[in-house]
């Protein structure tokens, strides 16, 4: 199969739309670059490319697809889709066995574990050279500030070295049995980001009712609770009711425990 590395510079860190600046594919051979300083368009965007980003026989290197995909499919003027990929931020996730939490300030755990991009290319001995800096300048971007070379630089950069990546984590996921699992959770983020893109549909009026059902039957057992405690809602004045009766309420996590020992 056929793989090319794709990568967006936007003007957010939301995957919902706006405005994208950059769009970076690299085949292992050729890198391109379109940009627009005043926000990418569909007519910025060739059609060999367009159909390549749909062309189910060939993978889609991505890191991130539930950014990158919202992004090429709801950004300005965009209306890109994308199919078979292989996102090498779950794939690392698979791999080192933990899902570090970006605001985390354990700079070691991150170093050590983090599916960041920055933290994961240098275990692979990759991205030397990539200053993820430049990347703050592409957030809030003014329009018609043309690129400089080093922000064009920087978007090659940031799409190169993820074909080496992809090639890496499929020896060390076939060999460790995981690669079933790599490929069924690539389908997976293909059909989150769709979900993301898409919305999911639900009948208003369904909804409506049964929120008006449930509102009801809150009512009418909230009428038959004890006026002992002014409050229901609060949980300190409802485990202070309980605990004078000899029932002790830790946590609402525990209320089923708390029924069944008082049942017994």
């Amino acid at each position: 199969m056929k793989y090319v590395a794709i990568d967006t510079e936007t003007i957010g860190l939301k995957p919902y739309g706006g405005t994208m600046w950059m769009l970076q594919i690299f085949d292992g051979k050729k890198a391109e670059v379109f940009h627009n300083c005043n926000g990418l368009s569909l007519k910025d965007i060739p059609a060999r490319v367009v159909a390549m980003l749909a062309d189910e026989n060939i993978c889609k290197i991505v890191h991130s697809s539930e950014f990158d995909l919202p992004y090429l499919a709801l950004a300005d003027n965009m209306g890109l889709v994308v199919r078979n990929i292989w996102d090498s931020k779950v794939c690392e996730q698979i791999i080192v066995g933990k899902q570090v939490p970006r605001e985390s300030r354990d700079e070691e755990l991150k170093v050590a574990y983090s599916a960041q991009l920055k933290y994961t290319l240098p275990r692979y001995g990759l991205g030397k050279n990539l200053n993820k800096e430049i990347r703050k300048n592409f957030i809030g971007r003014v329009k018609g500030i043309k690129f400089t070379n080093a922000e064009i630089e920087y978007g090659i950069g940031d799409v190169k070295d993820l074909l080496q990546l992809q090639k890496a984590q499929e020896y060390i996921l076939t060999r460790d049995g995981l690669i079933e699992l790599a490929l069924l959770e690539n389908q997976t983020a293909e059909k989150i980001a769709a979900m993301r893109i898409l919305g999911i549909g639900f009948d208003i009026n369904v909804w409506v009712h049964i929120a008006k059902v449930n509102s009801s039957n809150f009512e009418k057992r909230s009428a038959k609770l004890p006026s002992a405690v002014s409050n229901w809602n609060s949980p300190p004045q409802v485990k202070k009711y309980f605990q004078k009766r000899g029932v002790m309420i830790n946590s609402y996590d525990d209320l089923d425990a708390v029924l069944k020992a008082s049942n017994d």
